[in-house]
């Protein structure tokens, strides 16, 4: 894909695990509109290696679906379902004739609609807004259903519990695009892992909290899988675990179990797959 673009149709990457880029390396450009789904569980330890196969196949010119499997490790995302890759895969199965999905379509942002109305919870209602906005099937909204969905979004950040949550979310991205940025690297890890930690502290009952609480553990996994092949390979693992000893002890203490829950069951609510539709 990264060598012969222009013969590539699309892609479809599951929690990767190589990072084959290589900085400075100049790669040509996708054709416009080449569609590329890149999904990874939430405690996949290849994680980092995803967020940066996303953003270089966006910046390559790839129209890019990201789908975090909120809750899961490494395994495919059949549980609870992925609507993302359901209309992903639907939408290329009808490249020829996407009128065909009007009625999918339309069925889908109905469910939308009902599925916001009757959600009470500020954050979670914002929450939902935008991963539709996100999804696949986005692409067929109109101007007037996009300025819809802008304009609910900016009034639910007046309210105070979204307003609450979008300072540990600005820490929690700027984070997240640190971690993508530095790689699969052990050095990279160590640094994040303070920020994950920092902001799970800040607000460990907060969405944004928790999620940077799991993340922290899940990176806390990766530093361990990383010393233990190193002192496998005779290598050099260098003293993280043991000089940051306080810090690995306070991250033992997050509940891992009712958080993994937690985002399961948010997954569940912000979801509305295709084949609910059917029944």
């Amino acid at each position: 894909a990264d060598k012969h673009p222009l013969k590539i149709a699309g892609a479809l990457i599951l929690g990767a695990g190589v990072n084959p880029f290589r900085e400075g390396e100049e790669l040509p450009r996708f054709r416009e509109d080449t569609p590329v789904y890149v999904g990874v569980g939430q405690l996949e330890l290849n994680y980092a290696v995803s967020l940066q196969s996303a953003d270089h196949y966006g910046k390559r010119g790839a129209r890019v679906t990201l789908d975090v499997y909120d809750g899961l490790g490494h395994q495919p995302a059949s549980n609870p379902q992925s609507e993302y890759l359901e209309q992903w895969l639907l939408i290329e199965a009808h490249r020829d004739g996407v009128k065909q999905l009007r009625p999918a379509f339309d069925t889908w942002l109905a469910k939308v609609g009902e599925k916001v109305a009757a959600t009470e919870h500020p954050v979670t209602k914002y929450l939902m807004l935008e991963r539709a906005g996100n999804a696949p099937f986005a692409r067929f909204l109109n101007k007037v259903q996009r300025q819809n969905f802008s304009a609910q979004l900016e009034q639910l950040k007046k309210q105070q519990a979204v307003a609450e949550e979008w300072e540990l979310r600005t820490r929690y991205e700027s984070t997240r695009r640190n971690e993508s940025d530095g790689g699969f690297r052990l050095a990279n890890w160590e640094k994040v892992i303070l920020d994950y930690a920092t902001i799970y502290r800040r607000g460990p009952q907060t969405t944004f909290g928790k999620r940077a609480g799991i993340d922290a553990l899940r990176v806390l996994d990766s530093i361990r899988e990383a010393v233990r092949q190193r002192t496998k390979g005779g290598r050099d693992p260098g003293d993280f675990l043991s000089k940051n000893a306080r810090l690995v002890s306070e991250l033992e203490q997050i509940p891992r179990s009712a958080l993994v829950s937690y985002f399961e069951n948010l997954r569940r609510t912000l979801t509305i797959p295709l084949l609910e539709m059917d029944h």
